[in-house]
Order: C-alpha cells, then sequence, then structure tokens
C-alpha cells in the first residue's frame, strides 16, 4: 500500500504543475468559512490571489475531494480536516494554516512558511520545504516522507509508519516505525519516545532520551548520545573517516562496529553496554567471568581485535578515546574553634566533607590529611591536640579526578582568652569580639590623631 500511495503522490504532482486553474474549479475566497461535507470532483483553490482574507474551509464527515484534483492553499487561509479525504493532493503556500483531527488525505506537499498540526487522522503521504512547522501529537503518517529547507516537524505522539528525511525534527514522544535520516544540514534531536532506526547521514542526530533501533553513522555525520537506549550502532564512513560518536550516557546495546577511521569518544561513566557499566579508562569484558580481560584504551587498535564478542573494531583506524571527565569539586567545611573543656590537651573535633560535589559522576573517597600530610581517619571525626591545625581534604570521583580543600580548627583551653582563627574587623583589642571596648580604643585614637597627627594617628 505504502508503493502504491507515493506512486499516486508523484502522478498527481505532476498532473498539478502541468496544469493550472481549470474551467469548473472551485473557489473559496471571500473570508468566510465552507464546510465541505459532499464530494467535489474539481480542484479547490482557497484565497488564491487573495491576500488578507483567511478564508476558512472544514473537511467533515462526507467530504470528498477526488483524485486527480487537488486542494489548494494560498497566502493565510486556514483548513481544518476532521473527517472526509482529499484522494489528490493537498497543497499549500504562504502562512496557510492545516489542523488535521481526522479524516484523511493522500498527499500532503508544503511550500513556503505554513503551518500544519496533526492530532488525528492519517497522511499517507508528506513532504515539507521552507520554513514549514509540523507539530505532531497524533495520528498517523502511512509512508516515507521528506522535510527540506529550514522545515521543522515537532513529534509528541502519534505514528509514522515510514522513513522521515532531512529538515529539523525533534522527536519528543510517539512512534517511527522507519528510520531517521541527517542528511547533511538537517539536525535530529531525540529526548523520548520510539524510533525505529537513527541514521546520521552526513547531518547530526543528538539522542538524550527514548529508544532508537540500529544507529548508523556514515559520510561525516555526528552523532551525540547522553541518554536513551540504542539498540546496536554501526559506524561506517568510507574513505572519509569524518564520522564521530560522542557518549555520555544511555545503553548501547549490542553490535557496535567501526570502520575506517571514524572516532567513538566516550565521557564519564554513567552509560552501560548490554546492561553492564564501563568504567572510566577501561572497559570491561562483558563475559562475566573473573579472569576476562580489561581493555585500556589509550590507542589505536588492531584491525579486527574485539572489544567483547559483540563490539567489534573492523578496520585499524578506527578509535575509541575514553576522554576525561569533569573534576569533582571539594568542600572541607567551615573553619572551627573547638575548646578543650577537660583541659587534658586534645579534643574531639567533627569533619564533614558531604557538600564536595562532582557534576558528571559521584564521589568515591573522602581523605583526610593533617599539617604534616599524615592521613587522618575520621570516621566522622577526629581527635586534635591543642593549637590551630589545616586539615586537608581529598576527593576522588568515579573517573579517578581529584580536588582539594582546606579547613583550619583551632583546638583552645577551657581557661584560655579568646582565640580567632582571623580577628573580625575593628576587633581592636583582639578579643575575638567587636563591642563598646573597641569602640571606645576607636574613638581614644581619633582623639589623639586630631590632637598630636604627626605622632599620635592611629592606623
Amino acid at each position: 500500500m505504502k508503493n502504491v500511495k507515493i506512486t499516486i503522490c508523484l502522478m498527481v504532482s505532476v498532473l498539478f504543475m502541468a496544469t493550472s486553474q481549470g474551467f469548473g474549479d472551485v473557489y473559496f475566497d471571500d473570508g468566510g468559512t465552507h464546510n465541505i461535507n459532499y464530494q467535489i470532483n474539481d480542484s479547490v483553490w482557497v484565497d488564491y490571489q487573495a491576500p488578507g482574507m483567511q478564508t476558512t474551509v472544514n473537511l467533515i464527515s462526507g467530504g470528498v475531494i477526488l483524485s486527480p484534483y487537488t486542494l489548494v492553499l494560498f497566502n493565510d487561509s486556514r483548513l481544518n480536516i476532521s473527517g472526509g479525504s482529499v484522494h489528490g493532493e493537498l497543497q499549500t503556500g504562504g502562512t496557510s494554516q492545516i489542523t488535521i483531527s481526522g479524516g484523511s488525505v493522500d498527499c500532503m506537499l508544503f511550500a513556503g512558511g505554513g503551518k500544519i498540526t496533526i492530532s488525528g487522522g492519517t497522511v499517507y503521504n508528506l513532504s515539507a520545504g521552507g520554513t514549514t512547522q509540523i507539530t505532531m501529537s497524533g495520528g498517523s503518517i502511512g509512508s516515507d516522507s521528506g522535510l527540506g529547507g529550514e522545515s521543522l516537524m515537532t513529534m509528541s505522539g502519534g505514528s509514522v509508519y515510514g522513513d522521515l528525511y532531512g529538515g529539523q525534527i525533534k522527536i519528543l514522544g510517539g512512534t517511527v516505525r522507519g528510520t531517521l535520516h541527517a542528511r547533511q544540514s538537517s539536525q535530529i534531536t531525540m529526548s523520548g519516545g520510539w524510533v525505529g532506526g537513527l541514521h546520521a547521514d552526513g547531518g547530526q542526530i543528538i539522542m538524550s532520551g527514548g529508544s532508537a533501533g540500529p544507529l548508523i553513522v556514515g559520510h561525516g555525520g555526528k552523532m551525540t548520545i547522553s541518554g536513551g537506549s540504542v539498540y546496536g550502532l554501526s559506524a561506517n564512513d568510507g574513505d572519509s573517516g569524518t564520522g564521530q560518536i560522542t557518549i555520555s550516557g544511555g545503553t548501547i546495546g549490542s553490535p557496535l562496529q567501526l570502520r575506517h577511521s571514524e572516532l567513538i569518544i566516550i565521557y564519564g561513566s554513567n552509560f552501560a553496554v548490554d546492561g553492564n557499566t564501563f568504567g572510566f579508562g577501561e572497559i570491561t569484558s562483558i563475559l562475566g567471568g573473573e579472569n576476562e580481560p580489561v581493555r585500556h584504551l589509550t590507542g589505536t587498535l588492531l584491525s579486527g581485535e574485539f572489544i567483547d564478542n559483540y563490539f567489534r573494531i573492523i578496520d585499524s583506524s578506527a578509535k575509541i578515546v575514553l576522554a576525561i571527565g569533569v573534576a569533582p569539586i571539594a568542600n572541607a567545611g567551615s573553619d572551627q574553634i573547638v575548646i578543650d573543656y577537660d583541659d587534658n590537651g586534645s579534643e574531639d573535633v567533627g569533619l564533614y566533607g558531604y557538600d564536595s560535589s562532582d557534576s558528571d559522576g559521584t564521589i568515591v573517597s573522602w581523605d583526610w590529611t593533617d599539617n604534616l600530610g599524615d592521613r587522618i581517619y575520621p570516621g566522622g571525626g577526629a581527635t586534635l591536640s591543642v593549637g590551630i591545625h589545616t586539615i586537608t581534604l581529598t576527593v576522588t570521583d568515579n573517573d579517578g579526578l581529584t580536588d582539594s580543600d582546606t579547613v583550619t580548627i583551632a583546638v583552645v583551653p577551657s581557661t584560655t582568652q579568646p582565640v580567632c582563627i582571623e580577628y573580625p574587623p575593628m576587633d581592636f583589642n583582639k578579643d575575638c569580639k567587636v563591642d563598646f571596648q573597641d569602640f571606645a580604643i576607636f574613638t581614644q585614637s581619633w582623639l589623639d590623631c586630631n590632637l598630636d597627627p604627626p605622632s599620635a594617628c592611629w592606623q
């Protein structure tokens, strides 16, 4: 059925381009609203040479436009399809708008900057160019369709039963049973839904969610995966060798194949292959045995070498690079003053590094060292002698990257004068607080300075 629909669409398009308006054609161009619930055996022209009219046509149950006749929208006309069918071709240009909630259209051709909203019904074949915008939340597209120019399709629901080619495509939800093709300057972004396959054929694909069948990168295409699931990945760029796949998340199912000199870049460790997590800097065989090898991929792999049973480097120039992730941020907490209440020369203090963070993974270890570099095993705290201590916290993340921060802790006897790690401004008597005594000192200094400036000005 799909091939039949495509053939009919092409034939009608050729017939339309080869002819002009017919003597018996139907014209709606009065700015009013017209309901079609009957059969029309002529072409229908809406707002032809009538800009600014915004004539509205409603195709409802019982309405039929027979093939090979066409329904053509011009300027800023409106078409609402809730039932009936267009067996010929539906064409639109200018800034016309189409809403489809039911019924069916055999062939739909967009040019210019029109808008279409599909929430129901069936479009058997769709072709869009210019700056056409398509929003699909339901209904179905029954066969292969193409987008050109700067056209944009946003899909959050519904089903596409064929392939989608070119243009700018955003998949938020819904189902594409065919393959999405990103060609040359086209871009596909996917954050949800299900797609039968993804092909970066010179264009770019960005995937952060959803599920897709086999992914193929060719002709210099680029693929970025940060989430979602891909069931198999193949890079086959011929002699150009400029294809690139960047992975920072998501799940990659087998098989994965590299030919020629494509490049796969893997960031971090928050992704899995066949459900098994990769560690940073290494790919562990997923065969499950304790003696299975760990591959540290630091350069070019040999031709024919397997990473495991399914992941294969076919040509020696293909590479996998495990890129350096983002370093963690250490936070040793605020500086402290601790009193030795029993005056035994030491006191227990709390060491807390829980505010440390890692933006692209997790922190796996917290190491504390004292002034001399000796390691402290705090277990949430440590015992420090009376005095001022500078304690260093070093955190390490799951990528093996580190960061350090220090905290200063003063342990003072209970009978000692107040001790500050850093005296506050205006604390002239150095008692770790600013009060009336400090104000009196400042006032006396100011008076002395004004009475005998050369010798008594307070600095």
